[in-house]
């Protein structure tokens, strides 16, 4: 059985289950500084894309070539970035942090008990058409956080794509054809499955600034960019004969894993 399969069941037992939680201990003191995090009391967040290697064609859609030598021409591309949150710190660096190892949210259930910071961003994104956008920001009590958190799942009830396209049952959509040494084929990703991924705040950060923001007491903004690689997103797959399973959970896994992520911080 694959892993691509397992990760697929894992997606979907997950979706199931109970909201994801990341929560603060109680009493837990901003003051201290016994774990690797920034006191932050704002975020906003931005997305934007990679189109390097990416042909955008005059009469609507893109081309591009994958690295296994797949021609595509997409006619239409959505993604839904369903949710982005901070994640506070532990209380001490051995305690585990308030959230399911299976770390997806159920992409329709509001999260009454969430963290402050989280935003339900429902950002639908064109991606024949990909542009830089803000996508949230929000004020919140001041707390150290450590990590920051994005899904990408099925909208919302109403939530709507390009052309009037509905989004509310998927998280991905993408309709086009593949060539490869003279085979052929139409290519149809249409998917309510969600990616999300916990990243170290001190990883997307510039050295030195998040050292001295982790020194420091006082309370900082931040401003965290994802930016997304649409020439990669479709690398890896076997369009002629991997299965539509297979090909949505690889693409999936691209835009989560290949995103690059930077953080800025500021004092107000």
């Amino acid at each position: 059985m694959s892993t691509r399969f397992l990760s697929c069941v894992g997606f979907c037992l997950a979706l199931l289950g109970t909201p994801h939680c990341a929560q603060n201990e109680p009493g837990a003191s901003i003051e201290t500084n016994d774990v690797d995090g920034v006191i932050l009391s704002a975020a906003t967040w931005t997305l934007d894309w990679d189109t390097e290697g990416v042909d955008f064609d005059p009469d609507g859609g893109f081309s591009l070539t994958t690295n296994l030598g797949y021609d595509l021409h997409i006619d239409a591309g959505q993604v839904v970035l369903h949710r982005v949150a901070l994640i506070p710190c532990p209380v001490t660096p051995s305690e585990p942090q308030a959230f399911f190892s299976l770390s997806i949210a159920s992409a329709q259930a509001h999260e009454e008990d969430s963290d402050p910071s989280s935003i339900e961003t429902l950002a639908v994104t064109d991606v024949v058409d990909p542009k830089s956008v803000e996508i949230g920001a929000n004020a919140f009590t001041p707390v150290r956080y450590c990590q920051v958190y994005w899904l990408v799942a099925r909208g919302m009830e109403g939530a709507m794509g390009a052309d009037g396209l509905d989004m509310s049952n998927r998280s991905i959509y993408f309709t086009g054809t593949w060539e490869r040494n003279g085979d052929s084929g139409p290519l149809l990703i249409d998917t309510w499955w969600p990616a999300g991924i916990f990243m170290e705040l001190k990883s997307i950060t510039e050295p030195d600034l998040f050292s001295a923001a982790t020194a420091e007491s006082s309370v900082h903004f931040t401003w965290i960019g994802i930016r997304l690689p649409l020439g990669r997103i479709f690398d890896d797959v076997e369009f002629g004969a991997d299965s539509d399973a297979i090909i949505a959970d690889s693409i999936l896994d691209h835009i989560i894993s290949n995103a690059e992520m930077t953080v800025d911080l500021r004092v107000p």
